[in-house]
């Protein structure tokens, strides 16, 4: 019997991006449904938790309308929606970058994102020939976990060091990164480290590719970013693309 995840496992995920964190966030709310109590006294710690998670906080938001009714109905629905509308942004986010990524061989990322795992593998359909490097992402070496997803669906792949980006960069066709907010003057937020690719591959004239959902979309900074997270400029980043 499959165990259950844990709301405690959630809260403590420091590895995942916040598509995956979201995604395992739904299926405890489904595995919990018939407890509305449990999921109330849920909501707050995982709105506070990862309150710098945008996409996280405005699922939250509609979570608690349904449930402050006790609107089990309202609950199934939304969490159906999410299902549904999750697959359809990876696809649309696809569509929208093919055209500029479909000729890129070799690509250089950092960290662990569910978005760019999905997007890597419809590059794969249309370019046999896709490779792309991984830095570990110390210190938690969320970019390994990316690496062996990478892996299992027989995308080529090589885990770097984040010293050794200064001289692999030079292989490159083009960095792309994830994004877990997008700010309306075009900068990001994502895994510390995200600034420093960014840097090099502008000062050797790479593009610097943003992949991630409009849900990520901010207006300005209201919640504290943990350390491991930080800001890349608009000025180094090539294009953002979202569905």
């Amino acid at each position: 019997m499959k165990k259950k995840i844990s709301l405690n496992n959630i809260l403590n995920d420091k590895v995942h991006g916040s598509s995956d964190i979201l995604k395992r966030f739904i299926i405890y709310l489904n595995e919990n449904s018939k407890d509305i109590s449990k999921l109330k006294s849920a909501l707050p710690l995982v709105r506070k938790k990862f309150s710098h998670f945008p996409g996280i906080s405005g699922i939250v938001d509609q979570l608690k309308i349904a449930l402050k009714n006790n609107n089990t109905l309202e609950l199934t629905e939304l969490i159906n929606s999410y299902k549904k509308n999750n697959t359809n942004t990876f696809i649309r986010i696809f569509d929208n970058a093919e055209k500029e990524l479909r000729n890129y061989n070799t690509l250089l990322t950092i960290s662990h994102s569910r978005t760019l795992i999905e997007i890597f593998r419809f590059l794969k359909k249309i370019n046999p020939r896709l490779k792309v490097l991984v830095c570990e992402s110390r210190p938690l070496n969320e970019g390994k976990l990316l690496a062996e997803e990478l892996r299992i669906h027989k995308i080529k792949n090589q885990i770097i060091t984040e010293a050794a980006t200064g001289k692999i960069i030079k292989q490159v066709d083009a960095v792309v990164i994830g994004a877990d907010q997008i700010f309306k003057n075009g900068s990001i937020v994502n895994k510390t480290g995200s600034r420093m690719l960014a840097i090099i591959a502008k000062y050797e004239r790479i593009p610097v590719y943003v992949l991630a959902s409009k849900s990520k979309l901010i207006t300005k900074q209201t919640a504290k970013l943990p350390e491991e997270f930080e800001e890349v400029e608009s000025k180094l980043i090539s294009k953002i693309f979202t569905d």
